[in-house]
């Protein structure tokens, strides 16, 4: 389907989108690394050490209490909408992580008024049966774009605990994309199950590996951040990604970030982190700063 020839890209926006949301993030953080595939395209960023194993401890406590039943979520639309928070743990999340969010929908969006919002999203974790799949991308069987100023299938990828690798490379043309598109949802007519569909992935996303990155190493309160599915009218080609736990244990949450408007969020998360108490996640110290969404 592929074909032997690895081709260049056919189109720069991944390139740029990751450019931009590294520089934004320095402005942040000071560990910032661009991942390159094998072909020197810029793939993904890595942020080393954005949490701690005392910020993370509580969440996987938490979420390993509640995820004995994987359809169980704690949902708490008011805190979510606003700020992350993980709906197996129930828990919100530090304030940092917020930031990195809001410094990801500006820098895709364009915009310095926005900020990142709907930001429910269930922790997964070897122990439970949620953990590493084979080499694939983010909802394969549908080409849909939401409007071309919102923020879609980029993945915030949180290591909450353990150790383990990732693997990146982008789907080379839009050609190759609709042809997985429809492969998938060919099969999908024939009755095939969602599994089944599964299975073919090492197929239809393996020889992208040929061209990968070199495996990248995470740690607890490591980021990974790529554009997990594509975004047709905005010119971004997926990436395709193959995790790889080293510990039994490994745990971690995968952000995928809206936007809305930064002056309405700022005044929702003020007053939710106030109500609920969120002092020791930082949200207090930043709303007495005055830093809410004017980061």
């Amino acid at each position: 389907m592929i074909g032997t020839r690895i081709p260049a890209l056919e189109s720069d926006a991944l390139t740029r989108q990751i450019e931009r949301v590294a520089a934004e993030l320095e402005k942040l953080v000071s560990e910032v690394e661009i991942v390159l595939d094998a072909l020197g395209e810029p793939v993904a960023l890595r942020v080393s050490k954005v949490l701690t194993p005392e910020q993370t401890d509580p969440i996987v406590a938490a979420a390993t209490r509640n995820g004995a039943d994987l359809m169980q979520r704690r949902d708490n639309p008011e805190l979510s909408d606003v700020l992350p928070y993980g709906t197996r743990s129930g828990m919100a999340y530090p304030w940092i992580l917020c930031e990195v969010l809001d410094a990801v929908a500006r820098a895709i969006t364009g915009h310095p008024d926005v900020a990142a919002a709907r930001l429910a999203a269930p922790e997964g974790g070897l122990s439970i049966g949620v953990g590493d799949a084979g080499p694939h991308t983010d909802f394969p069987g549908s080409l849909a774009d939401p409007p071309a100023t919102d923020i879609h299938g980029f993945n915030v990828h949180v290591t909450l605990q353990g150790t383990g690798s990732a693997r990146f490379s982008p789907v080379r043309s839009f050609e190759q994309v609709r042809a997985i598109t429809e492969r998938i949802q060919s099969e999908k007519r024939k009755g095939r199950t969602v599994i089944e569909i599964n299975d073919l992935f090492p197929e239809l996303y393996g020889p992208f590996l040929e061209v990968a990155s070199a495996p990248v190493r995470v740690t607890t309160g490591d980021l990974l951040l790529f554009q997990a599915r594509p975004h047709m009218s905005k010119g971004l080609l997926p990436t395709v990604h193959l995790f790889e736990s080293f510990d039994a244990d490994r745990w971690n949450n995968v952000f995928v970030p809206k936007s809305g408007s930064r002056r309405e969020i700022s005044e929702l998360r003020a007053d939710v982190a106030a109500r609920y108490r969120l002092e020791a996640l930082g949200y207090l110290n930043a709303l007495r700063e005055g830093s809410f969404g004017h980061n």
